[in-house]
């Protein structure tokens, strides 16, 4: 797993070895903790969110297109976790708890800011939209634990 942050919509996504998550809030530096995301006004803005890698393997198999981590804008790019599955779930990563609140869809944003046709490479694969329960610390490299 790995972990990306961005301080403000639209700046580059950094990757980070280490975050400090909060309940409510999100990622300690990441535009959405900060209030200052594209999508911070709006009332389910994800406290955290998750692209699978196998996602973006697809993507570049089947349309040749490179979505590099990172790049895909989500907080973390997960391996060997089928997120669907996580909806309406809590789960842990590393310390902190959360909860799967919705499959994410690409947009048009999203489609600008990489200059790349997301919203056809992607279809209605563009990640977890989750909340966060507990307090705590994500390391790079942690698993997702599922609670049931």
């Amino acid at each position: 797993m790995t972990i990306h942050v961005a301080k403000s919509a639209g700046a580059s996504m950094q990757q980070l070895s280490q975050a400090r998550c909060h309940a409510g809030k999100g990622i300690e530096g990441d535009r959405y903790f900060l209030g200052r995301g594209k999508f911070s006004s709006f009332p389910d803005a994800a406290d955290l969110t998750l692209m699978a890698s196998e996602t973006l393997s697809m993507v570049q198999d089947v349309h040749g297109e490179i979505i590099g981590e990172g790049e895909h804008r989500r907080n973390l790019t997960t391996a060997g976790v089928p997120l669907q599955e996580l909806v309406g779930q809590d789960f842990l990563i590393g310390s902190v708890l959360v909860s799967g609140i919705r499959l994410n869809k690409p947009c048009r944003y999203l489609q600008m800011l990489l200059k790349k046709p997301v919203i056809d490479l992607l279809g209605d694969d563009c990640g977890l939209h989750c909340k966060i329960l507990r307090d705590g610390t994500i390391n790079s490299g942690d698993s997702i634990v599922p609670r049931w």
